[in-house]
């Protein structure tokens, strides 16, 4: 409805809006459809007509996202409640993280200190976390956090994943030991997503950063075909990837393993290798 405001002698309209529900579920079935409304309640979504999300109930509940007809999967009630959890999760989150995937040629390599350091810069931009794949608690104490992060698995709604992890500069800190399963769901709660991803190869979508050091293993790996969008390493490795010296690193290094604290730039080079490594990331010039 329109409300008449006076504001210093003028008369103003204001038109109040109700804010559009998440999901519109349509369709006859109506114990089918009751089933599919308390799901919805469950993920903690609103309902109602002309809902950003639209659910057709029939035999199997299709989902549907706008004027696009179907996403590639037919949710059946019951014994499908967590998939459709997971895709109406993703259909609302809208357009996916940016996702960097840091990871070792060697041992020593600093792939931790790169990965938190990145994660931290990025924070400014968005929300943020940064991902031990490992299964490890490795980041974790890398970080001085003295509880374990929050597991995430494929079960986990990605709008309530951020409010239950603990944080650290202002990011989000994850553990998962099946990170293809879960980063559907990082990638829906978060805007940019930093794995710590040890020696594993990088996903499709992932922009993969290499670090190394000129060693025999390093040299190894890139002589048989690993072709990273980044390599941080210093002079003496030969190949024709983007490559950045990590200055700083080792003193950032130094501070990871005693808790890192809550100043993740340990040095003026290592902010300026960490400002050229999301340069790199952004796809800026």
């Amino acid at each position: 409805m329109w409300r008449k405001r006076r504001d210093d002698g003028d008369m103003t309209k204001r038109r109040e809006t109700t804010p559009r529900p998440d999901v519109e579920i349509v369709g006859a079935h109506e114990t089918l459809r009751a089933s599919v409304i308390e799901l919805v309640e469950l993920g903690g979504w609103t309902h109602g007509p002309g809902g950003r999300v639209s659910i057709g109930v029939g035999q199997a509940a299709d989902l549907t996202v706008g004027a696009r007809a179907g996403v590639g999967i037919d949710a059946v009630l019951p014994g499908d409640e967590e998939d459709m959890l997971l895709l109406i999760d993703e259909a609302l989150a809208g357009e996916r993280a940016h996702t960097a995937w840091v990871r070792g040629l060697c041992g020593g390599a600093g792939a931790t200190s790169i990965a938190a350091g990145l994660a931290a810069r990025l924070a400014r931009r968005g929300r943020t976390a940064v991902v031990d794949v490992t299964g490890t608690t490795d980041l974790e104490a890398a970080l001085g956090i003295g509880r374990n992060g929050a597991r995430v698995t494929a079960g986990t709604l990605a709008n309530r994943v951020a409010d239950e992890l603990p944080r650290w500069n202002n990011v989000s800190v994850v553990t998962t030991s099946d990170p293809e399963s879960t980063w559907t769901t990082l990638g829906c709660a978060f805007d940019w997503v930093v794995a710590d991803a040890g020696r594993a190869p990088a996903p499709t979508g992932a922009f993969d950063i290499a670090c190394a050091l000129p060693t025999p293993a390093a040299q190894a790996a890139l002589d048989r075909g690993a072709t990273p969008d980044l390599l941080l390493a210093p002079p003496g490795l030969a190949t024709s990837v983007a490559r950045i010296d990590p200055r700083g690193l080792r003193a950032a290094a130094r501070a990871t393993g005693e808790g890192y604290g809550p100043i993740p730039a340990a040095s003026r080079s290592w902010s300026r290798t960490l400002a050229r490594i999301e340069a790199a990331l952004r796809g800026d010039t």
